[in-house]
């Protein structure tokens, strides 16, 4: 008799949410969820091409973004300058070699505003999704990120 022992894996899945904020007013301009762990840069794009319509002058993302792709998107199809640290085994291209000139850390200072916003949505509205299925958390996530910016729109108001 041959038995076969399969590990059970404790597969960490959760629901990521990607964001994309004003750091004037902190509204979310873009929001995608969908089922983690899954690497960044794979929302980036379509985060950055939604931006176009606001004209932001800058975009600002953590090093997990630096890529030469999501560098040339931001610069040549938007129009903005990035404000993306460089890592530290970077390879050379022409946009990463534009933003080691242009990178400003008192800008990049503002990128703490996307940690405050996500902070605020797991506080006030539970960061827990009560949901099931990963469509309905999913949705569940987009629903806490639309409920968040009317309390903000709210907020502005006053």
């Amino acid at each position: 008799m041959i038995t076969q022992k399969y590990a059970i894996t404790n597969e960490n899945t959760y629901t990521k949410s990607h964001i994309a904020i004003d750091v004037d007013s902190r509204l979310i301009l873009y929001s995608q969820a969908a089922r983690g762990p899954k690497h960044d840069t794979t929302f980036a794009i379509a985060s950055i091409r939604s931006l176009k319509k606001h004209k932001p002058e800058y975009v600002i993302a953590d090093k997990a973004y630096d890529t030469e792709k999501i560098r040339e998107c931001i610069n040549k199809e938007i129009k903005a300058s990035d404000q993306i640290p460089l890592k530290s085994n970077f390879r050379h291209g022409w946009y990463r070699r534009l933003s080691q000139k242009t990178f400003n850390k008192e800008i990049y200072s503002l990128r703490n505003n996307v940690e405050s916003v996500f902070s605020v949505i797991k506080r006030k509205l539970n960061g827990n999704n009560k949901s099931k299925s990963t469509r309905l958390q999913n949705k569940e996530t987009r629903l806490k990120t639309t409920i968040y910016n009317i309390l903000q729109s709210i907020k502005i108001e006053k």
